[in-house]
């Protein structure tokens, strides 16, 4: 089995799974997931079998410390950046209840909850499934204010113990000691994130790559703890040539801080995302970007989108 993060197309498979697991009065419209697949498809956990989906977790982030029935109205209330990674709903089909996929899935959250620096997380259940959640080393805070569905839900908190919230300390220009580090994160991210194109074809750019980056335009975040570098982005006038998020520190606001940081340097900024990359496209429309127009790139014969963002003068003060 295998566990993966959502995408766009897994919807219809996920709205099955949402009305085979759950009373009609709980379960989660369609449009509600679309919803949620396009304001936070990175916090949504897959687990398949060959094809199917069997199991699945999802919810958004937030600074809220307590899960209101509003959060599972309103997914424009994620902040990538907060510190509670909610739970909203834990599902698995019934032919594959027993063999410990939600388990499998939940230690996934909690392992990524605590890469990305979340306070910790926070689920609601009905009593009977509160020892189930304590194996996990959730606490019981009693009866929740949630009335989903007409149900008595209890409020379960995983808490990071001694865990503060890891900040990048700054934003600053690549140095000559960075550029292992972020050729590191450059081959990984890229191998990663764009799958759909062999991994060879990126390790045959490196050395270009490296040998191009100290002339470049290039800031890094970096960890305020430990001096890691956890992320960086290219700038060759308004185009932004990439974000690169390394790999334990993705989904948790890097990326975002990055853009903005370029978003303070230009008043304009357009960039090529692959189309199969759709946690990219969707991230870049979430920060304003807007599709300008698409082609096939001749390297990899892949479609790709030209996406543009303008500062908007008007709402300045």
């Amino acid at each position: 089995m295998k566990i993966r993060k959502a995408v766009r197309s897994d919807l219809k498979a996920l709205a099955e799974a949402e009305h085979a697991c759950f009373p009609a009065a709980e379960a989660v419209a369609e449009e509600s997931l679309r919803e949620r697949l396009t304001c936070f498809p990175d916090h949504f956990w897959l687990l398949f079998d060959g094809e199917e989906l069997v199991s699945y977790v999802e919810g958004m982030v937030t600074d809220e410390p307590d899960l209101t029935d509003e959060m599972y109205e309103k997914a424009a209330m994620h902040r990538e950046s907060g510190a509670w990674q909610m739970i909203f709903g834990v599902g698995t089909l019934s032919s594959y209840r027993g063999q410990g996929c939600a388990g499998r899935l939940l230690r996934q959250v909690i392992a990524d909850a605590q890469e990305q620096g979340r306070k910790g997380i926070v689920l609601t259940c009905k009593e009977s499934l509160i020892p189930f959640y304590q194996r996990f080393g959730f606490k019981n805070e009693g009866v929740s204010r949630s009335v989903h569905g007409g149900a008595v839900w209890y409020q379960m908190r995983f808490c990071f113990q001694g865990q503060g919230s890891r900040k990048v300390q700054m934003i600053r220009k690549l140095e000559d000691k960075d550029l292992n580090q972020v050729m590191e994160i450059w081959l990984r991210t890229n191998q990663t994130a764009h799958n759909f194109i062999p991994a060879d074809y990126w390790e045959g750019h490196f050395e270009e790559v490296k040998k191009a980056l100290p002339e470049a335009e290039v800031y890094v975040a970096q960890s305020g703890n430990s001096g890691e570098i956890l992320g960086f982005v290219g700038l060759s006038g308004d185009y932004v040539a990439g974000i690169f998020v390394s790999g334990r520190w993705q989904s948790s606001g890097i990326g975002k801080k990055l853009l903005d940081y370029g978003k303070e340097l230009r008043n304009r900024m357009e960039l090529h995302v692959y189309a199969e990359n759709e946690g990219a496209v969707h991230f870049y429309k979430r920060e304003g970007f807007r599709i300008q127009s698409e082609q096939t790139e001749k390297d990899t014969g892949k479609r790709e989108y030209l996406m543009c963002w303008e500062r908007d003068f008007i709402n300045q003060r």
